[in-house]
């Protein structure tokens, strides 16, 4: 049987930014999820608004969706930090907002960098943005245009300094481009929580993230786009107190253990495994969970402080019939990816194979990209 573990909801997240225009695509790539979705014994989706977007937008029967949330150890950043990135980073007696992760056009940090810009008189605020992705250039190309002091940028770290990173912030941000319809918690919210830091999120209502953040009461939800509550979060943020700050850091380091603990959440998903007689006897402690698409299995990205081994994917063959079209959809495949920002971790080599052949050492470590490629094999 077939366990279907969704962590966005393609092509739809990509024609809300604007990266997927092509028509013709479009109807391709909606084939390809359409016929997965049929496919599935069953579908996971990490949250709650994820899974009625399926339900009522791709009429998914709602008995074969359950949400199973990403996990997190917050046991994991209980230790001193390490490195000190303030330091390094020149940050010393400053209030830092940290976004870590892919910069890319889904995160929607060209608006965050406008929020720089109408807070820049004050000269305590700075904005940490660290990570890499296809937009890098352009927003550092952006800060500078805007004669910007207060935004840094910074290379990825190490799984192993992650959490030193995160601690090293005052405040850690949340963002997704305004015009993302689609509902899937970003996995660098987990962190945040486990962290213990005061989180700022900048999304749309239709992400669970926007209420959980209310929900656990660590920190404050703005709707992505308004550029006014964005500059009076920050504002109001910077001016709390250092009790009212720690306090906010540990709701969500509570929240974080009530709910979304490795132990519960793994447990989730190997009942979700026997429910459906996909695997039977499986030790609790060998589960493992995909990783969110922000993050890259490797020790060079800002990554969850755990091992994770990237995916082996290999393509039977299709038919030479649709050995052009296919050849076309790879090469879209391979653009949108990357102009999304998505979390490749290897792509070698033609993604759809003609007769006789096979995708050679496709290793990949974003949900979606496997799911897509799952259903061209078996078109």
């Amino acid at each position: 049987k077939l366990i279907l573990n969704l962590r966005d909801i393609f092509p739809q997240s990509a024609i809300d930014i604007g990266i997927l225009k092509s028509a013709s695509a479009v109807r391709v790539f909606r084939r390809m999820e359409r016929d997965a979705y049929l496919r599935a014994d069953s579908i996971t989706v990490n949250s709650e608004k994820a899974r009625q977007f399926l339900i009522e937008k791709k009429r998914v029967p709602d008995d074969k969706i359950s949400v199973v949330w990403n996990y997190v150890d917050p046991e994991a950043y209980d230790g001193p930090i390490k490195t000190d990135f303030r330091e390094s980073c020149g940050l010393k007696n400053k209030f830092v907002f940290l976004f870590s992760g892919i910069l890319g056009s889904a995160q929607g940090l060209r608006f965050l960098i406008s929020v720089a810009q109408k807070v820049k008189q004050n000269e305590n605020i700075v904005f940490l943005l660290v990570g890499d992705g296809p937009e890098k250039v352009q927003l550092r190309s952006l800060v500078e245009e805007s004669i910007l002091f207060n935004v840094v940028f910074k290379d990825f770290v190490s799984a192993e300094d992650y959490p030193s990173l995160l601690k090293s912030a005052n405040v850690c941000v949340l963002c997704v481009n305004s015009e993302s319809k689609t509902s899937f918690v970003s996995g660098k919210f987990f962190d945040y929580l486990a962290a213990g830091k005061p989180v700022l999120g900048i999304l749309n209502r239709g992400n669970d993230g926007f209420d959980l953040i209310r929900e656990a009461r660590c920190g404050m939800s703005v709707e992505a786009g308004d550029l006014g509550g964005s500059e009076k979060a920050v504002r109001a943020m910077c001016g709390m107190d250092r009790a009212e700050l720690l306090a906010m850091g540990e709701n969500g380091k509570k929240y974080a253990r009530e709910h979304f603990a490795k132990k519960m959440t793994v447990h989730e998903s190997v009942e979700l495994h026997v429910a459906t007689k996909e695997v039977e006897n499986i030790p609790l402690a060998e589960e493992k969970i995909a990783p969110p698409v922000e993050h890259v299995a490797e020790s060079k990205v800002a990554v969850r402080p755990m091992e994770i081994e990237p995916v082996e994917t290999s393509v039977l063959a299709i038919k030479e019939p649709r050995e052009s079209v296919f050849k076309k959809i790879g090469s879209v495949i391979n653009s949108i990816v990357r102009e999304i920002g998505l979390s490749v971790t290897k792509i070698e080599g033609p993604i759809i194979a003609t007769e006789k052949k096979i995708v050679e050492d496709v290793k990949i470590s974003s949900g979606w990209i496997r799911n897509l490629v799952f259903s061209v094999s078996m078109l």
